[in-house]
């Protein structure tokens, strides 16, 4: 996602993104749309009458102060926590990108939208998708929520196309013009700037830790640190080894690894500026086994250029070609490189 719209502001132009977001998607896709999607994609026989037996035959109940309501049968949905769910929707609503002309980025219940708009004809084309997908989603029972849905405007320019309709609508209903715009964890800006993604997890990580801080006593140093790489750093870690940050960006998340050594060694957080090369601070991480948040987000970036010059990588042949001549120097490796602004790190270019 991030690398199509970062040729988008490659090229110079704007794009519009549409997040849709699905209200309950698992629990209300109707199990006739699921297995006719199988039967679509080729699966019949004895499979598809497995796959059939495991959607249907389900009733539930509720008990309330030890009584039970009656049963009612179940009728759409897939299994929650099941592994085959998030396979069998995905095979339903397979059929969404042949609705519309724009392109459609799907992975699980997120659906994105987005089309480059060089004029107010292709925002019209891109409203006229929408109206597209509104009777298709009726046909599968699928439900999507305007409000909550969002639309982003990605570009560096001061003087946009505007919309002609003044905002794009779903079945009605306007879909709110934002900003920012979340999508699997990720904070997207209208000029790809990560500064609101860095600001969310700082303060998402700051509460925990203070939540750590109050709870566990000096002396419980092994079980914070086990906390910290639990609920904090895996959320400093996430989709961190492909979206480039600033120093000062940078520094905001450090701080979050350095403020965890000052409750764990009792350190005052003000004696911070008499450890200027940050000499105690290493020394603390080496005592622990752990290295700077700098470093371990350099080994995912080297990992993901290792990966998408091997061809490991999903969609890195849309970044970096692998037929390469025998010899090769910088000057020509750079001509492979198809993406320069790209999700890709600066180890690809």
């Amino acid at each position: 996602m991030s690398h199509h719209f970062a040729q988008v502001l490659l090229e110079r132009k704007d794009a519009d993104v549409i997040f849709l977001d699905c209200t309950k998607v698992f629990d209300r896709l109707p199990h006739d749309v699921i297995v006719n999607s199988l039967r679509k994609h080729g699966v019949d026989g004895c499979l598809l009458a497995l796959f059939s037996d495991y959607l249907k035959g389900r009733s539930q109940r509720v008990m309330v102060d030890g009584f039970f309501s009656g049963e009612r049968e179940v009728k759409s949905g897939v299994p929650q926590g099941s592994i085959l769910g998030p396979v069998l929707f995905t095979v339903a609503v397979n059929g969404l990108s042949g609705v519309v002309s724009s392109k459609v980025l799907q992975y699980a219940d997120h659906i994105v939208l987005y089309r480059k708009v060089n004029s107010e004809a292709d925002c019209l084309a891109l409203q006229k998708d929408l109206d597209s997908l509104t009777k298709w989603c009726e046909e599968v029972g699928l439900d999507i929520n305007p409000k909550k849905s969002q639309h982003l405007r990605i570009s560096n320019k001061n003087f946009k196309t505007a919309i002609p309709t003044g905002s794009y609508n779903f079945n009605g209903e306007a879909i709110p013009t934002e900003e920012e715009a979340e999508c699997l964890g990720v904070t997207f800006s209208s000029r790809l700037d990560w500064t609101g993604q860095v600001d969310k997890v700082v303060a998402k990580c700051r509460k925990r830790l203070y939540a750590i801080k109050a709870f566990f006593p000096r002396r419980f140093g092994v079980v914070k640190q086990l906390l910290f790489k639990s609920i904090v750093r895996s959320v400093m870690d996430h989709a961190s080894s492909w979206h480039s940050t600033g120093k000062g960006l940078q520094k905001k998340l450090g701080n979050i690894q350095k403020f965890l050594q000052t409750i764990r060694f009792g350190c005052l957080e003000g004696n911070e500026r008499h450890d200027v090369d940050f000499r105690q601070y290493r020394q603390h991480l080496a005592e622990v086994g752990w290295h700077p948040l700098w470093q371990r987000r350099l080994e995912g970036i080297l990992l993901n250029a290792f990966k998408i010059w091997k061809g490991m990588f999903a969609g890195g042949q849309l970044i970096l070609k692998r037929d390469m001549p025998g010899r090769t120097t910088r000057s020509q490796a750079k001509e492979f490189l198809l993406a320069p602004a790209s999700f890709a790190p600066a180890s690809c270019r």
